[in-house]
């Protein structure tokens, strides 16, 4: 709760001055002392009631992409589960991680590519290497037959 207040520190320092330029201003239309007081208080428990509210909203939303990152067996395919977000930090947060999981996932395919590449090769040697050392004896009987 202390760092989401924190993150939200402009917002309150907004409100707040709103408040006290409110205040001031029916103080000095001579309004009732009782009525600036229960104005006060109205205003604070908006704001309270706001900042408890976006508070559990914002926790239940973290939560939830925790809980859906914790069951992935493939942590890579985050990107594709998650919603696009509305607001725009958020927007920035989900670009990267989609273009980092493309460059990750066009890596994977390289990788797997050049594994294929070398387990064929792998196996092109291994046959020639194979039929080599059985035609060999055959091959030194010729030599030795031709000369």
């Amino acid at each position: 709760m202390i760092e989401y207040i924190e993150e939200k520190i402009w917002l309150i320092l907004w409100y707040l001055t709103f408040i006290f330029i409110q205040i001031l201003f029916m103080f000095f239309l001579d309004m009732d002392s009782s009525f600036l007081l229960f104005s006060l208080i109205i205003y604070l428990v908006l704001l309270i009631i706001y900042l408890i509210g976006s508070y559990y909203y914002t926790k239940r939303k973290t939560e939830k992409i925790k809980n859906l990152v914790d069951e992935l067996d493939e942590k890579y395919l985050i990107a594709e589960l998650i919603k696009q977000p509305r607001n725009l930090e958020n927007q920035g947060y989900y670009y990267a991680l989609k273009k980092a999981t493309k460059a990750m996932n066009d890596k994977i395919t390289e990788l797997e590519h050049k594994y294929q590449d070398y387990e064929d090769t792998s196996k092109v040697s291994y046959m020639r290497l194979k039929l080599h050392s059985q035609l060999y004896p055959y091959i030194v009987t010729i030599k030795k037959i031709v000369t």
